[in-house]
């Protein structure tokens, strides 16, 4: 009676811990379902925001082809007639006003296009909005088509998100914010450089900025740039160079491209 107990109650006690396991299963995949569910509409709705701006974009440059047609039909007579004076106010007051229009405006939304990874244009399209919603001057430079790279997808977002939060927190203490990202190619790799505007006071030890635990910024517990360099350790398709001067602060990391 006592081993018949025994076992009624080991087998008990294991049916119990087998159901609460499946019950902590089946609430952990649920979690993680609703997780992805609320990245994929908070992802959703960046695109979509995305799109929005990109539009009004297009309709400012669709009138800026008018503009320029308008200003060309201008001068036909004014070439006609040989009139130089003419020519050359036209040319001041339009031509060089309409270019200096443009070159104020903020096209990073269409460089997108040119980039494969997606953990890149992720990143990149929300910090795009970012800086708009935190008013700072953001600008990516992309001239080519960017191809896939060896990093895993997680360690891209890692990266990027480091470097690019380190960049947003450090220009919003200066007087002149502003953070430009250029994308190249170069043979086998992936540059990207990161360069933003920073208080030189808050940079008195530069040396330090590796070391665990240590901040430029208050209430931060310096972790970012740490766990930054663990990951060009672990990964030899990784490369980081910093160059600080007396305004600004670069970040340039290169991706080994897959073959």
């Amino acid at each position: 009676e006592y081993l018949e107990i025994k076992v009624t109650a080991s087998l008990s006690i294991f049916i119990v811990t087998l159901l609460v396991m499946l019950y902590l299963r089946d609430q952990q995949l649920k979690y993680a379902h609703k997780e992805a569910m609320q990245q994929k509409e908070q992802e959703l709705m960046q695109y979509n925001r995305l799109i929005d701006e990109l539009e009004i974009v297009y309709d400012e440059i669709r009138g800026f082809r008018h503009d320029y047609a308008g200003i060309i039909r201008s001068l036909e007579p004014a070439i006609r007639r040989n009139n130089m004076e003419e020519i050359s106010q036209i040319y001041k007051e339009a031509l060089c006003q309409m270019n200096y229009d443009i070159s104020q405006k903020d096209y990073s939304g269409f460089e997108l296009s040119y980039i494969k990874n997606v953990g890149f244009r992720n990143i990149f399209s929300q910090k795009i909005l970012q800086a708009k919603d935190e008013k700072i001057p953001f600008k990516l430079e992309v001239t080519e088509c960017i191809p896939e790279v060896e990093v895993p997808l997680l360690a891209t977002i890692r990266i990027l998100t480091i470097v690019l939060d380190n960049a947003f927190e450090a220009t919003v203490m200066t007087n002149n914010p502003s953070i430009v990202v250029g994308v190249v190619v170069e043979n086998d790799r992936v540059i990207v450089s990161v360069k933003n505007t920073y208080d030189s006071s808050t940079m008195q030890k530069r040396y330090k900025i590796w070391e665990k635990g240590y901040s430029t910024k208050i209430g931060h517990k310096g972790l970012g740039l740490v766990n930054l360099q663990q990951l060009v350790w672990e990964l030899d398709s990784l490369g980081l160079k910093t160059e600080i001067n007396q305004n600004t602060f670069t970040q340039i990391i290169s991706f080994r491209t897959k073959e």
